[in-house]
């Protein structure tokens, strides 16, 4: 008896595991933001391999924090020029912003502090129509999707490759 309601509440907790796990712009995130995992990383490669990204991309550091529970990055909103499938679709104008936070996954004490964290960017984007003033929130389109995934796999790349510095 016991078994089978184990059972019944495994069967039951699998499909909400399932829609939880992994990372994209689905589920209750809004649909002008996507979310990438991009890997683990050590306190100091987060923030060289950060500014370096933000460099390379030509973003600037709007806020930056670091405590003991996260490191945090926000960039500036950058504009660019619109993707042709927002073109397509009226947009005049776009913006993009990032923002990364990198929580600890494991604390190491090895002569001094040592850490990893889990790390994740979180993409923004707003746009300019022809027939409004006021920039706005709205779907990233595929071509703004893959714009952002492309950031967020080079820094998951920085992250995988190269020394790990503690």
């Amino acid at each position: 008896m016991l078994k089978s309601i184990f059972s019944l509440g495994l069967c039951l907790l699998i499909p909400f595991l399932i829609d939880c796990a992994g990372s994209s712009s689905g589920g209750s995130t809004p649909s002008h933001t996507y979310i990438a995992n991009v890997g683990t990383a050590t306190s100091f490669d987060v923030n060289e391999k950060t500014r370096r990204l933000i460099d390379k991309h030509q973003y600037v550091v709007f806020r930056y924090e670091q405590s003991q529970d996260m490191i945090y990055f926000e960039t500036e909103w950058k504009e660019r020029a619109p993707f042709q499938d927002e073109q397509d679709s009226g947009i005049l104008q776009a913006r993009t912003r990032f923002i990364l936070e990198a929580r600890p996954r494991i604390r190491v004490e090895v002569a001094g502090s040592s850490d990893l964290n889990n790390v994740r960017l979180i993409f923004e984007n707003m746009v300019l129509f022809e027939s409004s003033p006021d920039w706005q929130y709205v779907p990233m389109t595929a071509m703004c999707k893959s714009y952002v995934r492309r950031i967020a796999d080079d820094l998951n790349t920085d992250f995988r490759t190269g020394f790990r510095r503690f």
